[in-house]
């Protein structure tokens, strides 16, 4: 017990100020993300904000990277291959969404941003010793001339040559606990006479300087831990140790093959760590395409920070947790006034004639509504997409309030374009209305939709039932800033009613649908179809080629919703349901 405490205050005196690089820029700036590419794109985010709401780091530890110039970019990666960058099609392909319009200049802003907080990392711990942690990079697939995997450029070797370049002269060790083995790394350092790269994976491949360490498919916590021990012996003592602690290790993920749980990432992550001391070091997240890859990376900073293996609570909803700390900063008194100030309120109280401006649901204001839409972040994820010149509208229906947020981009081929020059979108549209279910009152989501019209629908991204154009990949923010609503207005819950299986399956985590009969086969429809795409799945619905039970399903609207108070559904009926009913999508007649 004594031992264990002294070395728990000898962590917390070596790293108390254990610094964090991050930026809200570290988020890729695609629509497509999440639905198309499996992957959780606010995984730096949530990280960032759950160290600092269980103040495992204050903010001023938070630092913000630099963007790594392209002259050391150029030291790693061929002039040729850097300019290829810039073309769609090669950027599309590389992040595994072909065929998609993406922002190239802003996606290279984020890479150039997780590469330079990978350098600012390793300049600080040279200086001061200890780990550092850069909440984006690890980008072992990029080598000099080729980038695979989400992997465009590598962050690590050019960082290695950045700092030789300022003189740096020591042994270097690479340790890559991602699940994929490192051939960019290798390609890019094969030959560097001082620099040690050891790998576990499913898959190495003898790859020139790397000392490769294999676990089995599907391998197990022990498993995996009994051949860890062996990579741990092989590290050699060295003045700069990069970690990728990667985070598709863990059980469930898309596509790293392994089975690992929560904990045992945690347990690979402290032995590590201890074996490390303090010896300066640079953590680097790497791969992770699960809900959960965030709970690896705010584990792995746990242990940097506090050498902690307490885990964290499954429950714990990192955007929720911002979300309702941003309301509460922008209106903290508990029985505040009819919204944020706006230009009304203020007209109101110096008695200046003119009509009251519409508030919706007789609350927010439409200066209200765009100062929230920056301060949870909408706004400027829009303006990465290509967006600017935002504006709202408030109407008022039989049905509700309406709500549309428009916004203007510089794209010729899509008209009308307005005098400046530019093209005005309809991004945002949401009816809602204060409805009585029962004996409570709700907020009812009659009409909710996310546009993004510069995007483009493509092989890989199918148009879905009552889809105009792609979606903004901002449904969970939208989804939050409902419930803030309903909250904020004393309702008992967020009610709609999904018109289609996949804005059903959008709301999976939070939403439940009121009859707990149609949930448990929502519940068994999602277990018995995992192994499809969603468009696919909604497709085949759409064709009547889902069968429950032997017999075609036909997809109807029926209310789902999500109780503020806490009350769950009838899981006995639920589960009774579940394992009552099998789905099966059918094969298309080639008829």
């Amino acid at each position: 017990m004594l031992q264990w405490l002294e070395r728990r205050i000898k962590h917390w005196m070596e790293f108390a100020d254990f610094p964090v690089w991050y930026c809200p820029e570290y988020r890729l700036p695609l629509s497509c993300a999440e639905g198309l590419l499996g992957i959780e794109p606010r995984r730096a985010d949530y990280t960032a904000w759950y160290l600092l709401q269980t103040d495992v780091c204050e903010k001023s530890q938070l630092r913000k990277p630099t963007p790594m110039s392209f002259d050391h970019l150029q030291r790693v990666h061929t002039r040729q291959y850097l300019e290829s960058l810039w073309e769609p099609d090669t950027m599309a392909g590389m992040l595994g969404c072909s065929d998609v319009r993406i922002p190239t200049d802003e996606v290279i802003k984020t890479i150039r941003l997780a590469c330079g907080g990978t350098l600012d990392a390793a300049r600080y711990v040279l200086d001061n010793g200890g780990p550092a942690l850069n909440l984006l990079g690890g980008m072992h697939g990029a080598g000099p001339d080729f980038g695979v995997g989400l992997c465009p450029v590598n962050d690590v070797a050019c960082t290695v040559a950045a700092l030789e370049d300022e003189g740096f002269d020591g042994m270097i060790s690479i340790v890559d606990l991602d699940a994929h083995a490192p051939v960019g790394t290798s390609a890019c350092l094969k030959d560097h006479s001082k620099i040690w790269m050891g790998s576990i994976s499913t898959d190495q491949a003898d790859l020139e300087g790397v000392e490769g360490f294999v676990v089995p498919m599907g391998c197990t916590n022990q498993q995996y831990r009994d051949v860890f021990r062996a990579l741990l012996k092989a590290i050699p003592e060295s003045d700069l140790v990069f970690v990728i602690a990667g985070g598709d290790v863990l059980r469930g993920d898309r596509l790293g093959g392994m089975n690992l749980d929560l904990r045992g990432v945690r347990k690979r992550d402290q032995d590590l760590s201890r074996h490390l001391g303090s010896t300066p070091s640079v953590w680097l997240p790497g791969g992770g395409y699960h809900r959960d890859s965030w709970r690896v990376l705010a584990g792995t900073a746990l242990v940097l920070a506090k050498d902690s293996t307490k885990p964290i609570s499954p429950s714990y909803d990192p955007m929720g947790e911002r979300f309702a700390r941003l309301s509460k900063e922008l209106d903290p008194a508990d029985q505040p006034p009819e919204g944020w100030l706006s230009a009304d309120d203020v007209a109101e109280a110096l008695r200046i004639p003119g009509a009251a401006q519409l508030k919706l649901l007789g609350y927010y204001s439409e200066q209200s509504i765009d100062f929230a839409l920056v301060q949870f972040g909408i706004i400027p994820h829009l303006r990465r997409l290509g967006y600017r010149s935002f504006r709202t509208e408030i109407d008022r229906s039989q049905q509700g309030d309406r709500f549309r947020l428009f916004g203007k981009s510089s794209n010729e081929k899509a008209p009308p374009v307005s005098e400046d020059g530019y093209t005005e979108h309809l991004l945002v549209e949401c009816l809602l209305e204060d409805k009585a279910m029962g004996d409570d009152r709700v907020l009812y989501v009659h009409w909710l939709t996310l546009r993004n019209p510069l995007a483009a629908f493509s092989s890989d991204r199918r148009k879905l039932p009552g889809q105009e154009v792609p979606g903004l990949g901002l449904a969970r923010e939208a989804g939050e800033m409902l419930i803030r609503i309903a909250k904020r207005l004393d309702l008992a819950a967020v009610a709609y009613r999904p018109a289609w299986y996949h804005t059903a399956f959008a709301g999976r985590y939070h939403m439940r649908f009121a009859n707990p009969i149609r949930q448990g086969q929502f519940e068994a429809l999602m277990r018995d179809t995992s192994g499809h795409k969603l468009d696919l799945v909604t497709k085949a619905m759409a064709d009547g080629r889902v069968t429950m039970n032997g017999v075609v399903y036909k997809w109807s609207a029926d209310t789902m919703v999500i109780w503020l108070d806490g009350r769950q559904d009838d899981r006995e009926l639920v589960e009774k349901e579940k394992q009552r009913v099998r789905f099966e999508i059918l094969p298309e007649s080639t008829s």
